[in-house]
């Protein structure tokens, strides 16, 4: 699971084969969304952007994880915080700019366009990973 925490991250192409690797790459996608909302209002969107509080993600995360799979989600977090807070910038700023185009460059929209979508895509993953702890067992 660590493992492919870490590689799906760094943007590989690799595809989760087992239980533990789909939910390894579905904490990790979580955590990674929660980090991309604290970018975007430090870097493009207003200061009341309502944010995910990243230890919450990490703790919802990890409540939902199978007990077994817990050390390993915190050891591969730990392992990725840097790039969370370091090189996720670049890929937010690419993300944001596509949907600012769409937006006829609508700064402010696009804030709440990229929020909305943030949110649903945490609120699916949240849901996958559920379904995939329970298959764990």
């Amino acid at each position: 699971m660590l493992t492919t925490l870490v590689v799906c991250l760094a943007n590989c192409i690799a595809t989760p084969t087992s239980i533990e690797d789909q939910l390894g790459t579905l904490a990790g996608s979580y955590v990674q969304l929660c980090y991309e909302m604290h970018h975007l209002k430090r870097t493009q969107c207003p200061a009341n952007l309502e944010l995910p509080v990243i230890m919450q993600c990490f703790n919802d995360v990890d409540r939902e994880l199978p007990a077994n799979y817990r050390p390993e989600f915190r050891k591969g977090i730990s392992a990725m915080q840097a790039y969370f807070e370091n090189q996720l910038g670049n890929q937010v700023e690419a993300k944001f700019n596509r949907i600012k185009n769409a937006n006829s460059n609508d700064q402010e929209l696009s804030c709440y366009d990229m929020v909305a979508e943030n949110k649903k895509q945490r609120f699916q993953k949240m849901q996958q990973l559920k379904i995939m702890s329970k298959k764990s067992h």
